[in-house]
């Protein structure tokens, strides 16, 4: 089930703002339609918000322009994101995030964690695989995974606690990393094994 709300500017975008669902390939594929003309001046605007129910475990994969998104009790999940704010909990199976900027939040991952994300903060926790974290700028925070952690971060603070596996940063252009209850081997950048905190 769907329910989108729609907001304009001008009543004339109300006819061109509409939510499609269609099958496709045997996929639900929902869709958003704005108004052509992108040439708004002022305060002109148009948006529609989307509330989205589906079957517990079911796999999804968002493609999204902007705006803060929520994702709760998928399956497998992929999220391709411009910009805007991520929260994410309770993925059964494994999670790929993309997104240029805005801050991202997961939690309850049963399955591997990929984030590739361009700017804003990255908070991480309770995940049964191993996470991946490309992160551009923005702090970095991770606990409680079973698997191991990889972090390439170009600049702002890393922190990781309790990992059963590894601990690995690939880089890191600015900031300090901290890390506690690592189960496995740690490997840091020299010059930010000075400030680190012991396992």
């Amino acid at each position: 089930r769907a329910v989108g709300t729609v907001c304009a500017s001008d009543q004339s975008f109300l006819d061109d703002l509409t939510v499609t669902i269609e099958e496709v390939r045997g996929d639900i594929v929902l869709s958003t339609h704005y108004p052509e003309s992108r040439n708004w001046r002022g305060n002109r605007t148009a948006k529609i918000d989307l509330v989205v129910e589906m079957p517990l475990n079911m796999a999804v994969d968002l493609d999204d322009s902007s705006g803060s998104m929520e994702v709760m009790g998928s399956g497998a999940l992929n999220i391709d994101d411009s910009s805007g704010s991520i929260f994410v909990q309770g993925a059964n199976g494994a999670v790929t995030i993309e997104d240029s900027s805005g801050g991202v939040e997961v939690m309850d991952v049963a399955g591997d964690l990929s984030i590739d994300d361009g700017s804003g903060d990255v908070q991480v926790r309770d995940v049964q695989g191993t996470v991946y974290v490309d992160d551009g700028s923005g702090s970095v925070s991770i606990e409680e995974v079973e698997g191991s952690v990889v972090v390439s971060d170009g600049s702002g603070s890393i922190n990781v606690e309790n990992v059963a596996g590894d601990f690995t940063v690939r880089s890191d252009g600015s900031g300090g990393v901290r890390h506690s209850g690592v189960g496995g081997t740690v490997d840091v950048p020299q010059r930010d094994r000075r400030g680190r905190r012991g396992n």
